[in-house]
């Protein structure tokens, strides 16, 4: 082997450390993001992380002056930049003993030394100089058993693309252990930290309340973590694919909030946890005030309505309030959830209405023609009637207005039904489908436990138009 004497390695090897150490935030966390998400460095916020995973630094290399042997160095130091490889070449001292230097080098002067650095696909050329040594485009590659064997793989930087990644609309995080990792030594104090792991560093700031449709905003119990700097709860009228309204909530971007707003939607946004479900619609309760005096108060109470409450006219000339449409002299309004009687109860009064009375034949056979036209149909429906759950013998009475369904009073029990008593208090009125061959009747009553879920009728009478905004 031909050795070149009088070259030493410190005439060709730059081996200043750089300042800026570049290194991963933490090893283990960007090896188990490599594995989640392949393409993780695509992102500039994970590069900025993971840099040295994504080829993004400056190659680490051992570095000595004089050593026997490649394999006694142990000192390790980064080059200055990516246009550097590491070296491992034979030289002499001044008193002319053979040893090795390893360090950082210029490719331009390494491809004069032993000729283009090999990657891993290329085989290695023949060599302009003859030392003993070589070249290599991997971390820590320059430390060898056989110097003159050197063969390392090459890592092809990835670019990346320019996107960073920002709060997740439900403010959830990619994986928490790897979370936990780059959270490490105040890692949250890093925007794309903190970006990336809102829950870990805290930044789920908000909950809100989620639904995708209910009748009202008051009757969702879902919840979701948003983003609290970004994004707003909101709550906003919308229309399901039966065209029933109903009201859909969730978080959603500051700004997208306010642009539905602005196209006259019925609904809010607020910043508050959970505000969105206290979200009380205009059809709601209000206080009494001069347009509702105490005559029209008097009113409310005897039709068993609730009190000091205006329901919301789309226009000016509707007699049925927003969401109620007419059948015969009253307007109905037709839940699409199943509910106890008592939250039943409270999604009428938020409507200013009640739970249905039916006083006739010909009413009864209009709400049971609205009901068959429900494109989704529930077994049953709660009515306004109820028996006292101390006595399920007592008799029964519409709830709202006191009066009691006597002999001679309207009613449309399924036969026996409504003078059973059972032990589970089933003192509680419904309506549901009639027997089959039956239906020229209209549905039939029957009683049941208050506590069983069903959707609401609620009533609101044409005949109480006091109540209309001014």
């Amino acid at each position: 082997m031909k050795l070149v004497y009088g070259i030493t390695l410190s005439t060709l090897v730059l081996v200043i450390c750089s300042a800026n150490i570049c290194e991963d935030r933490n090893i283990k966390g960007c090896q188990k993001l490599a594995a989640i998400k392949q393409d993780m460095c695509q992102d500039n916020c994970m590069t900025t992380l993971c840099p040295r995973t994504c080829g993004l630094c400056p190659l680490t290399c051992y570095s000595c002056d004089h050593v026997d042997h490649p394999s006694d160095c142990h000192h390790i130091l980064q080059c200055t930049n990516m246009t550097m490889s590491c070296i491992v070449s034979q030289t002499v001292t001044a008193s002319l003993e053979k040893k090795f230097q390893l360090g950082c080098v210029d490719n331009l002067v390494c491809n004069d030394l032993y000729g283009a650095i090999p990657n891993r696909t290329q085989s290695r050329g023949r060599r302009d100089v003859d030392l003993i040594g070589g070249c290599c485009s991997s971390d820590l590659c320059n430390k060898y058993n056989e110097p003159d064997k050197i063969s390392a793989p090459t890592i092809n930087p990835v670019q990346p693309s320019g996107k960073t990644n920002g709060f997740s609309a439900a403010c959830t995080e990619m994986d928490s252990e790897v979370c936990r990792y780059f959270s490490e030594n105040n890692g949250c104090n890093l925007t794309c930290v903190a970006s990336l792991c809102p829950q870990t560093c805290g930044k789920c700031s908000l909950t809100c309340y989620e639904c995708a449709s209910v009748d009202l905003p008051g009757q969702c119990r879902n919840r979701i973590m948003c983003d609290g700097h970004k994004e707003s709860c909101i709550a906003v009228e919308s229309h399901v694919f039966n065209f029933k309204e109903g009201y859909k909530l969730g978080c959603v971007a500051k700004q997208n909030c306010k642009d539905l707003l602005a196209m006259n939607i019925e609904g809010v946004c607020c910043d508050n946890n959970f505000c969105n479900g206290n979200y009380i619609p205009t059809t709601t309760l209000i206080p009494l005030t001069s347009t509702l005096d105490t005559t029209t108060a008097s009113a409310q109470s005897q039709l068993g309505l609730p009190t000091g409450c205006t329901p919301s006219f789309k226009h000016e000339h509707n007699e049925c309030p927003s969401k109620f449409v007419r059948k015969g002299q009253n307007c109905y309004f037709v839940g699409q959830h199943a509910r106890t009687r008592h939250d039943a109860m409270n999604v009428c009064k938020y409507l200013c209405s009640r739970l249905v009375i039916i006083s006739s034949k010909v009413e009864n056979l209009a709400i049971s023609q609205l009901l068959s036209q429900q494109r989704h149909q529930a077994n049953r429906y709660w009515l306004d009637a109820y028996r006292n759950s101390s006595s399920f013998s007592g008799p029964w009475h519409w709830r709202s207005t006191g009066d009691i369904l006597r002999r001679h009073t309207y009613s449309h029990w399924r036969p026996g039904s409504h003078d059973q008593t059972k032990p589970d208090g089933e003192h509680c009125a419904s309506i549901g489908k009639a027997e089959s061959g039956d239906s020229d009747n209209g549905y039939y009553w029957d009683h049941r436990s208050c506590t069983i879920h069903a959707p609401a009728i609620c009533e609101y009478p044409l005949g109480h138009k006091l109540l209309k905004k001014k």
